[in-house]
């Protein structure tokens, strides 16, 4: 499912939805000049016992347009909010090339909050 995330601070970051069954949630983070799209493949066919979110990066994709910082530390403070947002029980970052250093980033971020 398409939609937007709004942040806290109102900005709106395009991605896909896939909820399924339990308490995890898969975010899905693609690499740099790369958008949520690259991940349909894997979402069409992925297990139903989990939730996804694969977001478009601000600078990317549909949310290519999003003012803010562009930088690995500042996508991760963005990943992070939308993961806060759900409120999942259980986190799972997924990173591709550049999506690797923001997660770490968020990682880190999301960790210290649950502490």
């Amino acid at each position: 499912m398409e939609r937007e995330v709004i942040l806290s601070d109102g900005r709106r970051l395009a991605a896909t939805e896939k909820n399924g069954a339990g308490d995890t949630l898969v975010v899905l983070v693609h690499g740099w000049c790369c958008r949520r799209s690259d991940w349909h493949a894997y979402l069409e066919s992925a297990p139903e016992t989990v939730s996804f979110l694969a977001p478009d990066l601000p600078g990317h994709g549909d949310s290519a347009s999003t003012p803010g910082t562009w930088t690995v530390a500042g996508m991760a403070r963005d990943l992070a909010a939308m993961v806060n947002a759900r409120r999942p029980a259980r986190v799972v970052l997924v990173g591709h090339s550049m999506g690797g250093a923001v997660a770490l980033e968020a990682a880190a971020l999301l960790e210290s909050v649950a502490a």
